[in-house]
C-alpha cells in the first residue's frame, strides 16, 4: 500500500506543542515545537500507596530550554508503550 496524499494528521505521528514544562512544575519556555514520535519518551509511572506516586506520562524535551513537557493522554500514540523509555540519563542530558 502507498499513501498518495497525506491525511489530516500528516505522515505518521507529528504534532505541534508549546513547551510548558508540565512535567517539571510548569517551568517551560513557551517555544512552539513540531514534535515527532521519535522525540517522545514513555514514563510508566510510579505506583505507591504513600507519598511519591506518579502517573504514567508520554513527554518530550524542549530543544530550546531542555524542559520536559507531558502531552495529553488522549494524544498519546497507540503504541506508546513501545516508545523509548524516560530515563534518568535522558532527563539530565542537555538534549
Amino acid at each position: 500500500m502507498k499513501v498518495i496524499k497525506d491525511g489530516k494528521r500528516g505522515p505518521g505521528w507529528v504534532r505541534k506543542y508549546i513547551c510548558n514544562g508540565r512535567h517539571n512544575s510548569g517551568k517551560g519556555c513557551g517555544a512552539t515545537l513540531l514534535v515527532t514520535k521519535e522525540d517522545l519518551r514513555y514514563f510508566p509511572g510510579v505506583y505507591s500507596e504513600s507519598w511519591g506516586a506518579k502517573d504514567p506520562a508520554v513527554c518530550f524535551k524542549c530543544i530550546a530550554c531542555s524542559s520536559i513537557t507531558d502531552i495529553p493522554k488522549d494524544e498519546w500514540p497507540n503504541d506508546y508503550q513501545s516508545l523509548e523509555p524516560f530515563t534518568h540519563e535522558w532527563y539530565k542530558s542537555s538534549q
